[in-house]
């Protein structure tokens, strides 16, 4: 094992830092420096001299002078290793990390099987299960691990902000703008005390804006005020320094009012000069300091990452029985069948055949090999309805054609009938088309395209894989990926953390999706994937998702030999 180690390294011990990169070691130790941040070990190694990460991990969290630890790594090569040191290292000391993100996949690929293996969300997932922080740069693994050695405890996300220069406060609310954070609203009772430490008519609003408090001492009362309110978690307090005041003096009434709050605070000083005489009198009360409100925020969100990683961490899982009229011999039997006869891609009335049996609703579908049952069964079926082709060759029906919509008579069945043969022929020539799958056409005008999946890591084990879909999906490039326990805060988490999410809870005069349906399919995918092994991965895409419920329109399911 060959370790390198930075010369400039600052005396005091606080966090370790762990780097495959030699020069980006050296800036780390650097940005150390500058943030006056102690370090007890700085760790360069090339991968090729085969110690692991997981090696330097366990190594790191057994030293007392450590109090957390950060990561700069290109990637995560060995990863079962990986989760379990940072099982034995979560608990006692927080890990930062910072892996570089890749934009090349897209929801599109999502539908190929190389989309799967979307290396970055899936690292996403890896992280939060191995709770670590994972940061956007890499100047903030310092940052993160420096506050995040601090120990901080925070009991929710709504900050109240309070500052006593104007225009500040803003600056702080738009540094919230995608992340955990939100804005607080202040109490009707904490309005009335800070109105009467104002001038007449000022307005109270959230952030507060405490420029009307000149004085030190009203501004320190407003700051205590703003302490007592019960709906904020956080108190963000941004002081800009009065002219022609003793720093100390003025600084040490409202930090006195902060020193024995039992919420979070966090402190912004304006200026170079104020910062530096007022930090030493932050760091005394303990409480975190920074140089902008963007910094603050952003050590927030990554304090709320940890919260909800640990959250995440100790929720228990759910398990789901098969459906009374089911037996699990129909589920085991279907999948052997595939996998004894070859098939990889089971076709989409098989598939559905599996997801019926863990109470996933599916659209009800009948194999049609002619034009004559085409017809006979859309006369079942009732029109209008949609026809696709059948095909174990074919895994994406509608990139040979082969999907026909809104067919509301006989006539219509007959030409869509033929016009999908044809298009098969044209576009993959090699298939073997037995026929099409006639389903009933569903209203979706109030509906959300979603594509709910999963699939199995030969590292990681199963993966949940929820995305929205159609054309949003492609455009929107917005997928999450997670893994085990699963369960229904985690199934809500996935589904918020979704760009679409503010439109799934209903705008205008659209109602709310039926979220409740939605983590229901969520959960019993989990549990399919984690009951049968056979499953190599499988997608329900799309899943319409309405304030009516939840249905899969089309499935597939591969499959793999266990041995």
């Amino acid at each position: 094992m060959s370790i390198r180690c930075a010369e400039r390294v600052p005396v005091a011990k606080q966090i370790a830092l762990i780097s495959e990169s030699a020069v980006l070691c050296d800036s780390l130790v650097d940005r150390a420096r500058q943030r006056s941040v102690g370090l007890s070990h700085v760790v360069s190694v090339d991968k090729v001299l085969g110690a692991t990460l997981a090696d330097f991990l366990l190594r790191i969290a057994a030293d007392p002078e450590t109090d957390a630890i950060g990561i700069c790594v290109d990637s995560i090569d060995d990863v079962e290793t990986l989760i379990e040191a940072a099982g034995e290292c979560c608990g006692r000391k927080p890990i930062v990390i910072y892996t570089p993100r890749t934009f090349e996949s897209s929801a599109r690929n999502i539908l190929r099987e190389g989309g799967w293996l979307d290396r970055d969300r899936m690292d996403d997932a890896l992280f939060r299960k191995c709770g670590m922080v994972r940061v956007a740069a890499p100047d903030d693994v310092v940052d993160a691990a420096a506050f995040l050695s601090r120990k901080p405890r925070v009991s929710g996300a709504r900050v109240a902000i309070i500052a006593n220069a104007s225009g500040i406060g803003r600056v702080a609310v738009e540094a919230m703008q995608d992340r955990r954070s939100v804005l607080a609203e202040l109490e009707p009772c904490t309005i009335e005390s800070l109105k009467r430490l104002l001038p007449e008519h000022s307005e109270i609003a959230s952030p507060f804006d405490g420029t009307g408090c000149s004085a030190s001492q009203r501004f320190a009362d407003a700051v205590g005020c703003v302490l007592e309110d019960g709906n904020a978690d956080v108190v963000l307090v941004l002081w800009s320094p009065p002219a022609s005041t003793d720093l100390g003096e003025a600084a040490t009434l409202w930090i006195d009012r902060c020193r024995d709050s039992t919420k979070l605070v966090l402190a912004v000083v304006m200026g170079e000069a104020g910062a530096t005489a007022v930090e030493p009198l932050l760091q005394a009360a303990g409480i975190a300091s920074f140089r902008t409100p963007q910094q603050a925020i952003m050590a927030l969100d990554y304090l709320l990452q940890q919260r909800g990683h640990r959250e995440y961490l100790d929720q228990p899982a759910r398990s789901y029985q098969l459906r009374s009229d089911c037996s699990p011999l129909i589920v085991q039997q279907t999948l052997s069948d595939a996998v004894r006869d070859s098939i990889e891609t089971m076709a989409e009335d098989a598939s559905k055949r599996v997801l019926s049996a863990y109470g996933i609703p599916v659209a009800e579908s009948l194999r049609a090999g002619s034009i004559d049952e085409a017809v006979a069964c859309a006369e079942v079926l009732r029109y209008p309805v949609v026809l696709k082709i059948v095909s174990q060759q074919i895994a994406h029906k509608t990139d040979v054609g082969g999907v026909a919509l809104h067919l509301h008579d006989a006539s219509e069945v007959r030409a869509a009938f033929c016009g999908l043969m044809r298009s098969a022929r044209q576009h993959a020539p090699d298939a073997i088309v037995p026929g099409v799958t006639v389903q009933p056409m569903i209203d979706s005008r109030d509906a959300f395209e979603l594509i709910v999946g999963g699939f199995r890591d030969p590292a990681l084990g199963p993966m949940l894989m929820l995305a929205t879909g159609g054309i949003a999906g492609e455009a929107l490039h917005d997928t999450v990926f997670e893994l085990p326990p699963w369960n229904t805060p985690v199934a809500r988490g996935m589904i918020r953390s979704l760009k679409i999410w503010p439109l799934m809870q209903g705008v205008r005069n659209r109602a709310a999706i039926d979220v409740d349906s939605l983590v229901d399919v969520m959960l019993r995918t989990a549990q399919m994937l984690t009951d049968c092994p056979e499953i190599r991965h499988l997608t329900m895409n799309p899943l319409l998702v309405s304030p009516h419920g939840a249905v899969a329109l089309d499935a597939r399911i591969h499959v793999r030999r266990v041995a």
